[in-house]
C-alpha cells in the first residue's frame, strides 16, 4: 500500500509540475505577446497619423472613412486576445482547483474537461483517472476493514476460547471466553 501510495503522490507531484510547466509556458507566450501587441499598436499610431494627415489635405468627410477601419480592426484584435487568454485560463485554474482538491482528500470534485484532446485536456483526464483510482482504493480497504471488523466481533462472541500467536509464540489476540 505504501508503493502505490509513493505512486499516486509521483503521480500528482508530476502532474502539479507540469502544470507548474504549463503555466511558465503560457506566461512566457503572454511575454512574447506583448511585443507584438506594441509593435501592432505603434503600426496603428503611425496609419492614424498617416490617415490624419491625408484627412487634412482631402477635407474633413475623407477621416471617417480612414478611423471606422481602425477602430474595428483594434476592436476585433482585443477582443480575439480576450478570447484566446480566457480559453487558455480557465480549463488551467479549473485543473489547478482540481488537483489542490485532490490533494486535500476531496475525492467528489467534478472536473470539466474543455477540450480533450490538447494537453491540458490529457492532463485534466490523468487527474480524474487518478481521483477515481484513488477513491477505489479507499472503498476497497474500507469494505476490507468492515469484513475484519466482523470478523473480530464474532471471534470476540465465540462460546469458544480462541487464542492466536505469532510466528514468535508471543500472544496476539484472546477472546472474552479464554480471559474469562
Amino acid at each position: 500500500d505504501m508503493d502505490a501510495y509513493q505512486g499516486a503522490l509521483l503521480a500528482y507531484t508530476a502532474a502539479r509540475v507540469g502544470l507548474d510547466v504549463e503555466a511558465q509556458a503560457l506566461e512566457e507566450v503572454a511575454a512574447g505577446i506583448a511585443p507584438a501587441l506594441d509593435a501592432l499598436q505603434a503600426t496603428q499610431a503611425d496609419a492614424l497619423a498617416t490617415a490624419r494627415a491625408q484627412q487634412r489635405s482631402q477635407g474633413r468627410c475623407m477621416g471617417g472613412f480612414f478611423i471606422l477601419p481602425w477602430l474595428l480592426v483594434s476592436a476585433a484584435l482585443i477582443a480575439t486576445l480576450a478570447m484566446v487568454l480566457r480559453a487558455v485560463r480557465r480549463p488551467i485554474e479549473d485543473t489547478l482547483r482540481f488537483a489542490s482538491d485532490i490533494a486535500e482528500g476531496r475525492l467528489d470534485s467534478v472536473l470539466a474537461v474543455h477540450n480533450p484532446h490538447d494537453e491540458i485536456g490529457h492532463l485534466a483526464a490523468r487527474l480524474a483517472h487518478m481521483q477515481r483510482s484513488l477513491r477505489e482504493r479507499i472503498e476497497a480497504e474500507r469494505a476490507v476493514a468492515r469484513e475484519n471488523e466482523r470478523a473480530r466481533q464474532a471471534l470476540d462472541c465465540a462460546q469458544t476460547g480462541l487464542m492466536m500467536m505469532d510466528a514468535d509464540g508471543a500472544l496476539v489476540y484472546a477472546n472474552r471466553s479464554l480471559l474469562a
